[in-house]
C-alpha cells in the first residue's frame, strides 16, 4: 500500500509542472542590458544640451583673465543701481500718495507708505553741471586823484578810480602808454555832470560807466582796442 502512495505523489508532481526556474545567466545579462540603456539616455541628453548651447569662446579667458571680472563688475554695479531705484519711492509719487492717503482714510504719511509698501522716498538725481571756463580779473589803480568842477554848479567832484580787465596784460600796458590822455578824457567826463546827477548809488554807477567808456574810446583811438571793462571808485567827495 505504502509503494502505491509513494507513485501516486511522484506521478502528481509530474503531472503538474510549476513555474519553471530562472537561469542565473539571464539576470545578469538583464541587469547588465538596463545599466547600459540607462548610460546611454544620460550621454544622449548631455550631448544634445551641449549642442544647443550657444558657442562660447575657450579662449577668452587665457587672453584676457580680467574680462570675466569686468563684466561681473558691470553687472553687479547695474544691478546695484537697478535695486535702489525699485527700492525707493519717487518724491512726487509718494506725496500723492500721501494726498490720497489723507482723503481717503489713510492717515497721511501712514497712508502713502502703506500703499507704496513702506518703500523710503528716492533722492534727487545728480545732474552734471557744465561750468564755464574762469577767466582771470586784473586790476589797475589808476594813479593821482581826478577833479572836476561839476556842470552849471560852482560845486566840483573829486575821485580816484581802479580798472578791471579780463584781458591779457597789453589792455594795462596801453593804459600806462597813454595815461595822459585818459587822464584828461576822465576829467572832461567828470565836469559833465550836474549836482542831482551825482546823487545816489545809480547815479554813481553810471558816471563809472561812462567814464569807462571814455577810456576804451580813447584807447581805440590809440592802439585800436580797448579792453576796459569796469572802473571801480575807490573814493568818491563832493563839495
Amino acid at each position: 500500500m505504502a509503494d502505491k502512495a509513494d507513485k501516486a505523489d511522484k506521478n502528481a508532481a509530474a503531472a503538474d509542472p510549476g513555474a519553471p526556474k530562472k537561469s542565473p545567466v539571464k539576470m545578469v545579462l538583464m541587469i547588465v542590458g538596463a545599466l547600459l540603456l540607462i548610460v546611454a539616455s544620460a550621454a544622449g541628453g548631455f550631448f544634445a544640451n551641449k549642442m544647443m548651447s550657444p558657442p562660447q569662446d575657450e579662449f577668452a579667458g587665457l587672453l584676457n583673465p580680467a574680462a570675466g571680472t569686468e563684466r561681473k563688475e558691470e553687472h553687479s554695479e547695474h544691478d546695484k543701481e537697478t535695486a535702489a531705484e525699485e527700492d525707493c519711492v519717487p518724491v512726487e509719487a509718494k506725496a500723492d500718495g500721501e494726498k490720497e492717503g489723507g482723503e481717503h482714510g489713510g492717515g497721511g504719511e501712514h497712508g502713502a507708505k502703506k500703499e507704496e509698501g513702506g518703500k523710503p522716498p528716492c533722492g534727487p538725481k545728480k545732474k552734471k553741471v557744465e561750468v564755464e571756463a574762469e577767466f582771470a580779473t586784473t586790476y589797475y589803480d589808476f594813479p593821482g586823484t581826478f577833479t572836476a568842477n561839476l556842470k552849471n554848479s560852482k560845486h566840483f567832484i573829486q575821485v580816484t578810480i581802479a580798472l578791471s580787465t579780463q584781458y591779457d596784460d597789453q589792455v594795462i600796458t596801453n593804459v600806462k602808454t597813454h595815461e595822459p590822455a585818459l587822464k584828461g578824457a576822465v576829467i572832461a567826463t567828470l565836469a559833465d555832470f550836474t549836482d542831482q546827477e551825482i546823487v545816489g548809488f545809480e547815479a554813481k554807477q553810471t558816471i563809472a560807466d561812462r567814464i569807462r567808456d571814455a577810456i576804451n574810446n580813447v584807447l581805440v583811438k590809440k592802439t585800436r582796442f580797448g579792453g576796459i571793462e569796469e572802473v571801480v571808485f575807490t573814493s568818491f567827495v563832493t563839495q
